[in-house]
């Protein structure tokens, strides 16, 4: 459990320390609110999607929204 727990803080990091601020809003309400219902293969999915750039990440929120 210690792997998920540390995969799970390096999420919670890597969405509140985008490099922009309103990354960071976005993608900490979005992790704070799903991160305990997802499972490790989605969580290991979400970390890849956060090391993704911003402008790439940002595109992909406005075409889905």
């Amino acid at each position: 459990m210690i792997e998920l727990e540390t995969l799970k803080k390096k999420i919670i990091y890597r969405a509140n320390y985008r490099g922009t601020k309103e990354m960071d809003i976005l993608l900490s309400k979005f992790v704070d609110k799903y991160i305990n219902k997802f499972s490790k293969s989605e969580l290991e999915d979400l970390f890849d999607f956060l090391n993704m750039e911003d402008e790439v990440i940002y595109n992909f929120y406005q075409t889905k929204k």
